[in-house]
């Protein structure tokens, strides 16, 4: 049974969606503000490093979360109600949202843009779910 579809329009303009932009926006700013350290620029083979690292990390964490949550939680969530589509569009959209948040370089900030993006992807996957998981009940 193919889940039903939540229209576009109703997703952005949920209030759970436009926290979450938000949220997001105020990590990418504080990261504006405070960059990683030890990389200089976008170019740099520190910066594609960082990034490769930072992304199999935190999807490390997210399939470690995956587990000890289906382990012992009876709950059901917005990654529990998920396609397996869209699961692994939130899977890869929160590690490409902290891979390219943390490995912000000094000079160039306009990777922000990437981690931003791939948080409002991150949010509207999210929202969609949870929207859809409200309506079957």
């Amino acid at each position: 049974m193919l889940p039903e579809t939540v229209p576009p329009r109703e997703v952005v303009r949920n209030r759970k969606f436009m926290k979450q932009i938000a949220a997001y926006s105020l990590l990418c700013a504080g990261r504006f503000l405070f960059p990683h350290p030890g990389i200089e620029t976008a170019l740099s083979s520190k910066f594609y490093g960082a990034v490769i690292l930072y992304f199999l990390l935190t999807l490390a964490l997210v399939f470690s979360y995956e587990l000890i949550h289906d382990a012992f939680s009876s709950s059901m969530d917005e990654f529990s109600r998920a396609t397996p589509k869209e699961r692994w569009g939130i899977r890869l959209s929160i590690s490409a949202y902290f891979s390219f948040l943390l490995a912000t370089p000094k000079e160039e900030k306009l990777t922000l843009l990437a981690a931003w993006g791939f948080g409002t992807v991150l949010a509207y996957l999210t929202t969609k779910v949870n929207l859809r998981g409200f309506e079957q009940k």
